[in-house]
């Protein structure tokens, strides 16, 4: 299983506000395992999101939100980031 991040955050107020938070854990987890953006740039590499795709089984009711986010192993150019939102 790979190694995961968890957090948890403030209520969203919107779809852009939970957006925001997802990515923000994403820069989370990406800083924690040396790949951040300083990490990076310093080899002369970044990271470019081009899919977001998202399904729920249901909403997060209101509240403080815990994400856990991990990325999967490498295949070919691409690695995908997997969320599991809990309230």
């Amino acid at each position: 299983m790979p190694d995961r991040h968890r957090e948890t955050v403030s209520p969203y107020r919107d779809l852009a506000d939970f957006q925001r938070l997802l990515t923000d854990a994403s820069v989370h987890d990406d800083e924690r395992v040396g790949q951040g953006y300083d990490a990076l740039k310093e080899r002369g590499f970044f990271w470019v999101a081009v899919r977001v795709a998202a399904g729920f089984r249901r909403l997060p009711e209101a509240g403080p939100l815990t994400i856990e986010t991990w990325a999967t192993p490498p295949a070919a150019a691409s690695i995908d980031r997997m969320y599991r939102l809990s309230d």
